[in-house]
């Protein structure tokens, strides 16, 4: 029976699984149908649609709103162990009340208000009611830029951030406060009407208060500017701000579940960050809305018997981004260990037509390969291809053959992309090495409009907000609810597409040597990409164990696992021929060198429980050159068993694998550095290990 069951695996992953866009073998016809019909795209836009309303940084009065919406909501749908977490926090709580802009002399002109664009006075300005007289200091970020100029006691017009313009103008030179037409974007002048979400620090390092910034678009500045250069007498403005701080300083996540029926402490964990400016749409209000709807539409479609009820328990978290996740795990570390995976939704209802966007879904990196990547990329292909207009298909089933589509939304394509791990949202609080979950991440790219008045409900797709819903809903559905009897189907999924990885590491190695004048110094990196390709597609699929299965599933496990340990001898037996037909020698015997010695007996281990670890992570030094992707990972595949060396091996092969256009180089020096650096901020430490005598890796 064993034996069967390894050949219907192996024949699956030669064959691969018929039309992928028209069937999944991981969901029925009758659960796709449920889930299809049942998420909205239309529904969850009315959530972001009620966000919107609320400029909501992080302790401010506006964010306590939208998090007691999303608790009501989740209570509504019938999710249990509601609940909002209240935090320690670093940043200021402050609520702005009352903001406007006046011209008063010569003549009075209303240049903008809190009512008009929240997003125009900066975060943290304190409370003033100043007329000053308004005067350009270009930039405002260079010593240059006041040259000749005093500026105290007037109100400075600057095109630069104003957080440095509020260290240059007021802390150094006594000026009143700051009217800014900073823009967030690379060209500024493509959106001159953009309006920037910006902030001030609310006091210098030396313990003085900020005081206020008001931020105009670029063709308000620019008029001010002209206005200025050809005015004969003072242009006067009048400031006037209502704010207020509260102390101590808070932030705050929303918790919900969704009982699993068997499986405790293996739970599933939705996030998406609640704290950004008013309208703010796409970020993060999709995100919001995207886990609201999912949490109801998997609730409703179990209770009613139309999907499997989930095994497995899942979370659902409305957070203040990153920290809330780093502070939860701070305060209660023994909930690491429940958690199975984590699944993050930044940014996942864009129109996409607006600015070329592409949605991104971010695999989890090479220190957490596993059944999540696999269950993610085949979901989010199923839907990509169901989804795509082909040309073969016209006629038949044109435009799309699996569609999913809004009622009020586009009928545009799935433009998705399935990418090597990045950083930049939630997932990365998850795959911190103190943490050590996997997790993926759903976010659209680029984007012209985020941090900005642009950032409104008309560039959010109710279509495309629908599609994620339904892939994430799917992804996380799907990892809540497998048993025993699911364990053949994903470990076919795991080891076929294990085959398929190794063989593009082998390609790559093989370009490498072929590409060579002298293969001899590239032999080593070219054996070690192929090692590790074939060590982490043995820990993706001894992930499976994770779920639990029982004997059968096992020993299926073990039996795929040897495989895949058998062949590696036949890979790098290819590089070892290709080597000999190139410079008709045998390849070189490999030796350690004295610098792979000395970092082979450099064993790390963390050091440090979560809230220790955190307060280490933010003293260590950066590496220049070195990705922070990667220097993630140089800290996760700490264990107490990997080397300095083994580290750089396993890091370096995964930034090649990706290609250096997408990581840049990492060399041996840049991770020796990082690990050491980490060292000294007592993130991690060293233990002594044996010393590598003529090992050939």
């Amino acid at each position: 029976m064993k034996t069967r069951a390894v050949l219907v695996i192996v024949l699956l992953s030669v064959l691969g699984r018929p039309a992928p866009a028209q069937t999944t073998p991981f969901m029925s016809e009758k659960e796709i149908r449920a889930l299809t019909n049942e998420i909205s795209g239309d529904a969850a836009l009315e959530h972001v649609r009620w966000m919107t309303h609320h400029h909501r940084p992080a302790g401010s009065r506006g964010f306590d709103a939208v998090l007691q919406y999303v608790s009501d909501k989740a209570r509504e749908y019938g999710l249990e162990n509601v609940r909002i977490i209240r935090q320690r926090s670093g940043r200021p709580s402050w609520t702005a009340r009352k903001a406007e802009l006046w011209i008063v002399e010569p003549e009075e002109i209303k240049l903008t208000s809190l009512d008009q664009v929240a997003v125009s006075l900066a975060d943290y300005s304190r409370t003033t009611d100043a007329t000053a007289e308004l005067t350009d200091v270009g930039t405002g970020e260079a010593d240059a830029d006041y040259e000749g100029r005093d500026v105290r006691g007037k109100i400075v017009l600057a095109g630069g951030s104003p957080a440095t313009v509020m260290e240059q103008a007021v802390w150094k030179r006594g000026a009143l406060g700051i009217v800014s037409y900073a823009s967030q974007r690379q060209n500024p002048i493509d959106h001159p009407d953009q309006i920037a979400w910006q902030s001030i620090p609310a006091r210098s390092a030396d313990g003085k208060p900020g005081t206020f910034a008001f931020v105009l678009s670029i063709r308000q500045g620019e008029w001010l500017r002209d206005l200025l250069r050809k005015g004969a007498s003072p242009l006067k403005v009048r400031a006037l701000v209502e704010s207020e701080f509260v102390e101590p300083s808070w932030q705050a996540m929303c918790e919900a579940f969704i009982m699993g029926t068997e499986k405790a402490g293996q739970d599933i964990v939705y996030t998406a960050h609640l704290q950004e400016e008013k309208t703010s749409a796409n970020d993060n209000g999709t995100g919001c809305a995207a886990l609201l709807e999912i949490a109801r539409s998997i609730k409703l479609l179990g209770d009613q018997g139309k999907i499997r009820r989930p095994r497995r328990n899942i979370r659902f978290w409305w957070t203040t981004e990153n920290s809330s996740e780093a502070q939860f795990f701070a305060d209660f570390p023994e909930e690491r260990a429940k958690i199975l995976a984590g699944i993050n939704l930044d940014m996942v209802g864009a129109k996409l037509s607006l600015g070329s966007r592409v949605h991104h879904v971010a695999l989890a990196p090479a220190s957490h390969p596993g059944f999540l990547n696999d269950i993610t990329e085949h979901v989010v292909e199923f839907v990509r291809q169901g989804n795509t207009p082909t040309y073969a298909a016209h006629g038949t089933a044109y435009p799309f053959t699996r569609p999913i589509l809004a009622h009020l939304g586009t009928r545009e394509g799935y433009n998705a992309l399935v990418l090597p791990f990045f950083t930049g949202s939630e997932h990365v609080q998850f795959l911190e090495a103190i943490v050590g979950v996997p997790a993926v991440a759903f976010l659209d790219w680029p984007d012209e409009y985020i941090h900005s008045t642009d950032d409104d409900l008309w560039n959010v797709d109710p279509t495309q907000l629908q599609r994620n819903a339904f892939a994430a809903a799917a992804i996380g559905w799907l990892t809540a609810a497998a048993g025993e009897g699911d364990i053949p189907v994903w470990a076919a999924e795991i080891y076929g597409n294990a085959l398929a990885r190794v063989g593009r590491e082998t390609k790559l190695a093989l370009q490498w040597i072929e590409g060579a004048s002298d293969p001899v110094p590239v032999y080593r990196t070219a054996r070690n990409q192929v090692h590790q390709a074939v060590l982490r597609e043995i820990r993706a699929v001894e992930s499976l164990r994770r779920l639990n299965p029982g004997r059968a599933g096992l020993e299926l496990i073990a039996d795929l696992s040897g495989r895949l340990r058998s062949r590696e001898g036949m890979w790098l037996e290819d590089l070892d021929l290709l080597f000999r037909r190139k410079t008709g020698t045998p390849p070189p015997r490999l030796v350690p060198d004295e610098k792979d010695r000395e970092l082979s007996r450099k064993i790390p281990e963390l050091a440090a429980a979560p809230k220790e670890y955190y307060a280490a992570r933010q003293k260590m030094t950066p590496v220049p050159g070195l990705h922070t992707a990667m220097a993630l990972e140089c800290l996760a595949f700490v264990d107490g068993r990997a080397s300095f060396l083994d580290i750089f091996d396993a890091v370096s092969a995964e930034a090649l694998a990706a290609g250096e256009h997408y990581y840049g180089p990492v060399n041996r020096d840049m991770v020796e550095k990082f690990l050491t650096n980490a060292v000294k901020a007592g993130a991690i430490r060293l233990k002594e290990g044996p010393v590598v005598k003529g090992k050939a890796r």
